[in-house]
Order: C-alpha cells, then structure tokens, then sequence
C-alpha cells in the first residue's frame, strides 16, 4: 500500500497553503463481508447480554433468523464462537496468577 502526498508552502515555510489528501484505492466490500459482520456484531452483544445461554445456541438462532446465511461456512462459525468467547471474556474479573494477587483481590 503506497500514499502519495502533496504539500505546498509558502516561501518562507512558515505556513502550510495547501494539502493534496492521498489517494486511496480501495475496493468495495462485498455482501459476504457485510453479512459477516452484522452477524458477528449481533452475536457479541447477545452473548454479553445474555450470559447464561449457551453459544452454539445464540449462533443457530442468529443463524435462522439471517437471511443470508448460505454464504457462511464452518470457519465463519468459528470465528463469531471466538469472537463471542472474548466478548464475554472481558466481563468477568481477570483470575489471579499468584497468592498475592488472590488475596489482593479478596480485599477489594
């Protein structure tokens, strides 16, 4: 990836007349990556909310309720199982490596 930038000064390099942003070429994202996405974000803040319930259960109800779920396959399932172990993995307090953190966190 390459950036091509224009800057324009004065004579005495005082003041910035003009900045030429980069040009950036970038592809469209395609439905997939969309359909991906709104699914993963769905399954984090239901996994989140909802604690209790099982994540292979969220997945297949996110996954009959979306209408374009054909496109996905099984390393996508894997990654919405990851990304909801780690959402809800920042809820819960982080677990002690030794006696003195144990016991610093009894205290609290």
């Amino acid at each position: 990836m390459s950036f091509q930038i224009s800057l324009f000064t004065q004579c005495d390099c005082v003041s910035v007349v003009s900045l030429i942003r980069p040009y950036y070429n970038r592809e469209a994202f395609q439905e997939e990556t969309i359909t991906k996405q709104k699914v993963m974000s769905l399954l984090k803040r239901k996994a989140t909310t909802n604690l209790n319930a099982k994540p292979n259960k969220l997945i297949r109800q996110e996954l009959c309720n979306c209408q374009d779920s054909g496109n996905l396959n099984q390393s996508d399932v894997h990654l919405f199982r990851k990304s909801m172990y780690e959402a809800r993995r920042k809820l819960f307090p982080k677990v002690p490596k030794c006696f003195l953190e144990a016991t610093a966190m009894i205290r609290i």
